[in-house]
């Protein structure tokens, strides 16, 4: 299974990846998971300690807040055809 699908997987399950039985159900519901993004945003977090992130300066007791749509919507990390349902990429 791929890493980014392990990790939703994860976090929508709230327990470690399992295999499952049913790759292709699976596969779907992640994929449509990740095209119909339930909220644009993440919740906010604030940051404990002075961080750099890719290049970013982040100071301690800083608000981030995660744009989820602009994740699961970016090319470089699902490909071209990233608006396309196609849940045979994890397959």
């Amino acid at each position: 299974m791929d890493c980014k699908y392990s990790l939703i997987c994860y976090f929508v399950s709230h327990s470690k990846p399992r295999c499952t039985t049913l790759p292709y159900t699976e596969a779907i519901v992640l994929e449509t998971l990740r095209l119909s993004s339930i909220a644009p945003l993440g919740a906010p977090h604030r940051m404990t300690a002075d961080t750099l992130f890719h290049g970013y300066f982040l100071p301690k007791d800083t608000t981030v807040i995660s744009n989820l749509w602009a994740i699961h919507h970016d090319p470089k990390v699902w490909g071209e055809d990233v608006n396309e349902f196609r849940p045979e990429k994890v397959s």
